[in-house]
Formats: C-alpha cells, sequence, structure tokens
C-alpha cells in the first residue's frame, strides 16, 4: 500500500488518539449533570451527547497540548453532528473504516486498503443486517438496524434500540452471535450500553491507528489513547500511555469493582 505524504502540522509533538462517545462526551439525551451543556445531535437534529464541566475541561486541556485525531465508531456524518473543542482536525472513523483529513474527505491512501476489503464482506453483512431485523420483528423488539455506509464503503452492521431497553438488546446480541457463530472468524459482536454493531474482522480502529502512525503521524511523537470500551484497548495499546474514564467499560474490566 502506497504511503501518504506525513501532513500533520509540524513539530506536533503529541498526538492523542480520542474515542468520543462516554470518553470526550457522555452520550444522553437528558443533562448527565449539572452544567453539562448539549455538544451532539442526532440526524433528527434531536440533542444527544452533553460535555459535563470536567468533560470539557480534559476537551480543553487536550486541544491545546495535543493533535487531537477522534477515533470513533460515528460515521463521518455523525462526527459532523459534534461541537467539541477538539474538532476539526485529522479523524478516524467508522472503527476505522474511514480516516478523514482536517477538511472532512477520505485519506485516498487508506480509502483503496478499505474498500477492496469491504467489497469482500458486504453481502454478508447485508444478509446479517436482515436475519437481526427479522429477529427481533419475530419477538416484538424495537431496533433500528442498518448496514453503516460511509464514504461509499458498507463497513458494519448497527443495532440501537428505540427504547434503549438493554435487556431485550441483549437478547438480539444473542441472535447476533448465533449468526456469526459459523462465520468465525470472519465477524464479531461488539456491545457497548445501547450500542451493538456485527464487525468484520478488517474493521478496527487499531488498523486505521496503526497506520495513522506510520503514515501521518509526526516520528517521535509523544502518542495518548483515550478509550471507554473494551474494544478501544487494542488502539490505545498501541499508544505510549492509555487515558480512560474511571467509570467505564474498559476500566472495570482492568479493575472490577463491588457495590
Amino acid at each position: 500500500m502506497t504511503k501518504s505524504p506525513r501532513s500533520l502540522s509540524a513539530g506536533a509533538a503529541i498526538v492523542a488518539f480520542c474515542d468520543v462517545d462516554d470518553s470526550l462526551i457522555t452520550t444522553a439525551r437528558v443533562s448527565p449533570c449539572e452544567g453539562a451543556e448539549p455538544c451532539a445531535v442526532d440526524n433528527a437534529g434531536r440533542i444527544c451527547g452533553f460535555l459535563s464541566p470536567k468533560q470539557r475541561m480534559l476537551n480543553q486541556l487536550l486541544a491545546s497540548s495535543a493533535q487531537v485525531v477522534l477515533t470513533t465508531a460515528r460515521s463521518s456524518r455523525s462526527l459532523s453532528n459534534l461541537n467539541l473543542p477538539v474538532s476539526g482536525g485529522y479523524a478516524i472513523v467508522s472503527f476505522g473504516g474511514v480516516i478523514l483529513t482536517p477538511d472532512g474527505k477520505p485519506v485516498p491512501a487508506w480509502h483503496k486498503h478499505m474498500e477492496r476489503a469491504a467489497a469482500l464482506y458486504a453481502s454478508l453483512l447485508e444478509e446479517g443486517c436482515n436475519q437481526i431485523k427479522e429477529a427481533a420483528r419475530a419477538r416484538n423488539i424495537d431496533v433500528r438496524v442498518r448496514v453503516v455506509i460511509d464514504a461509499g464503503l458498507p463497513l458494519y452492521v448497527s443495532v440501537k434500540h428505540n427504547q434503549r431497553n438493554l435487556a431485550e438488546l441483549s437478547i438480539i446480541k444473542e441472535v447476533a452471535e448465533a449468526f456469526i457463530s459459523p462465520l468465525a472468524p470472519s465477524l464479531d459482536v461488539h456491545c457497548n450500553g445501547n450500542f451493538l454493531a456485527l464487525l468484520p474482522r478488517f474493521l478496527r480502529k487499531e488498523y486505521a491507528v496503526k497506520w495513522f502512525m506510520e503514515n501521518l503521524a509526526t516520528p517521535g511523537a509523544l502518542t495518548i489513547g483515550l478509550g471507554d470500551s473494551v474494544s478501544d484497548l487494542p488502539f490505545m495499546s498501541l499508544c505510549d500511555y492509555l487515558l480512560m474514564p474511571g467509570s467505564s467499560q474498559v476500566f472495570t474490566s482492568i479493575y472490577p469493582t463491588s457495590e
């Protein structure tokens, strides 16, 4: 694969790869705490994310001291619905399926690489999407299910419960796991909160982060990885330092606590 020219700002000595939802922001439709400010809307324009006062402080600290690369499951479109102090630079979106330049365009070399991989899985993702829809209808479970297409690439299956009923979403998770069982190691199931995804094995944040480090980051830069999900650990582990919220899936997986 042809390398892209290094094009980050000269001398960017710190690069922070930052997950967004429940890391830099809180995903909720109501204010999570006093002083929290709306910072994200969904595609219908409804508020779905907030910055708590401490998250705002973290955002401002990162924006003032590092080259921030948002590293998120959000699609390019969903990323545009954010208003953050750290926005506006490079971004890794759709679980690493697309790397965006600061002007919002896919990095060509990475896009060509992912285009070849996505073509191999397109029909499988569509089949998984249809099976989950049928299973949800049969069980009267109110979920929205779609194949996420970003920059023209079919990348993964997204499932969210419209009433945030996590017990019912866990039933759909079992359906998804049954679907992928004969296909291993082609697909994985990712679940965190009200978000369930069927992910092809070529789609990983850590693959995009590694490529970014080798092709776009300033050589020798100090790297920081911020995330809240267990699925974030692989990309975080590529970095010199790891940062995580204290009340997060990834933290409790490392340091379980009891009530």
